[in-house]
């Protein structure tokens, strides 16, 4: 269940207290008390180096549970030499829980060929960052936009990147792919397309072991028949370290009967069965669904934010233990 009790938070610390552009960041920890968060900006010093004014990925790291940080590093290796923008609106980052942190970030890396996907892998906990890995490289390939990226651990040194591509050069439709590493992000396959994904808008990734991942997304494509052309929030999902994933499930529970749309899901696991998903409607509230079988279906949706009265979006959920769950 979501927790009914309001949780205390500290004052807010500035992770980069400069004047410069920031975008959100992307905070996860290890199970050893460390924090990392990741954003982009455009602050052209970072540690006594010149980067420039171009968008580049920054990290930060806390060691006392997010009470203070270290000053920021960077994450993207070219930042000294590279003009062109990096762009972390949608980065993220995960964790294998001991250690290693890997960063996925939208990126102009190859100028003329639009957005592609980059990553960098930490092994230390967030204080140094591996060079650039291109996950999805525009320059090999016809559609040149990538959009949204998501990433996730799912046990025994496989990770999952999961994004959307442009089914057509300024279509503004998107479909999912994925690459998958089994070395803890040294290396990781050819992108492939996740089938039914077609006009799939947002998403959200997570996993556990062994090697289960679970992707929700948003979509107007009426995938299973019965929920229209609103939005509509579905997932798919993987058991076998993303060799092959399901047939999209469709997660709101009211999509036969809706028609005012959801938008951007969010998933978490609790490593013991459980998967969370919030999301919000345009009806301007937010909504979970839960799941008891690694997505292959979902339970009745509940409203997250009671009777509160204004616009909620953006939510995200995260797993307290014993069953409890906090969102935001």
């Amino acid at each position: 269940a979501l927790a009914d009790a309001q949780l205390e938070f500290a004052d807010p610390v500035f992770l980069e207290n400069l004047d410069e552009r920031q975008t959100e960041a992307s905070v996860v920890s290890d199970l050893h008390g460390n924090l990392v968060a990741v954003w982009t900006s455009q602050t052209p010093i970072i540690n006594s180096e010149n980067i420039g004014t171009d968008r580049d990925v920054l990290s930060a790291r806390s060691t006392d549970g997010g009470m203070t940080w270290s000053d920021p590093v960077v994450v993207n290796s070219d930042a000294a030499t590279d003009t062109i923008d990096d762009d972390a609106v949608n980065a993220q980052i995960a964790t294998d829980g001991e250690g290693t942190f890997i960063a996925a970030w939208l990126s102009n890396r190859i100028e003329g060929y639009g957005e592609g996907v980059s990553a960098s892998v930490s092994t230390d906990a967030g204080a140094t960052w591996s060079p650039i890995i291109a996950l999805d490289d525009p320059s090999q390939r016809v559609n040149a936009v990538a959009n949204t990226v998501g990433i996730a651990y799912g046990g025994g040194g496989v990770w999952v990147a999961a994004w959307l591509r442009e089914l057509t050069e300024f279509s503004f439709e998107y479909e999912m792919f994925f690459a998958r590493s089994m070395d803890n992000g040294m290396t990781w396959s050819a992108p492939e397309r996740i089938a039914e994904t077609e006009l799939a808008r947002d998403l959200s990734i997570a996993g556990t072991i062994p090697g289960i991942f679970v992707i929700t997304f948003g979509t107007n494509a009426d995938i299973n028949g019965t929920s229209g052309t609103d939005l509509d929030i579905y997932a798919v999902t993987s058991t076998i370290s993303a060799q092959s994933w399901s047939f999209p499930n469709v997660v709101n529970s009211n999509a036969s009967t809706e028609e005012t749309g959801d938008e951007a899901p969010y998933i978490r696991t609790d490593g013991n069965g459980a998967w969370v998903c919030l999301w919000n409607s345009f009806d301007d509230n937010v909504y979970a669904s839960t799941s008891f079988n690694n997505g292959a279906s979902w339970s009745q949706q509940v409203q997250v934010n009671a009777d509160m009265t204004g616009s909620h979006t953006q939510p995200a959920v995260h797993a307290l233990g014993n069953g409890n769950w906090y969102a935001t």
